[in-house]
């Protein structure tokens, strides 16, 4: 399958280039401007200390719409938001949200090495091994499943 030409700049200026990946990039995608972040300390400040000042963008909203819904994600910064994300931050707090995405980390790695690897040569349905994953990592994070008893087909 061909990558695209992002992929491809990607993988010949830092890859084999062996160059350091830039805090921030912009690329022009036709009249839109693209940034892209790649160190976490601009989104955290962003979207923890900063996040009260911006809306977030409508046309990220409509497109992860059908995944995720009306969720507090993009929802107006408004009394009703501010409320919601007083009683997540409870329960997402930072150091908790570290441990949860290394649990992300292995569960991800584990199912790639143990399902898409050993496929080898063989099409992968990759709506239901999405699926699957999804699921893996809820059951993980929320509810303390370990790779072993999860026996998703």
């Amino acid at each position: 399958m061909k990558s695209s030409i992002i992929n491809e700049f990607v993988e010949d200026t830092y890859v084999k280039g062996k160059k350091d990946v830039p805090p921030i990039v912009g690329l022009v995608l036709g009249s839109k401007v693209a940034l892209i972040v790649n160190r976490p300390e601009p989104c955290e400040e962003l979207f923890l200390t900063k996040n009260k000042y911006f809306d977030k963008h409508p046309n990220s909203a409509e497109f992860l719409k059908r995944m995720i819904g009306n969720s507090i994600l993009f929802a107006k910064s408004d009394m009703h938001w501010q409320q919601k994300r007083k009683t997540l931050s409870a329960a997402l707090y930072k150091e908790k949200l570290r441990v949860m995405v290394d649990m992300m980390k292995d569960v991800t790695i584990h199912m790639i090495r143990e399902r898409w690897m050993k496929a080898e040569k063989q099409n992968i349905d990759i709506v239901k091994e999405s699926s699957n994953l999804f699921i893996k990592i809820t059951l993980t994070c929320l509810f303390g499943a370990t790779k072993e008893d999860i026996m998703v087909p």
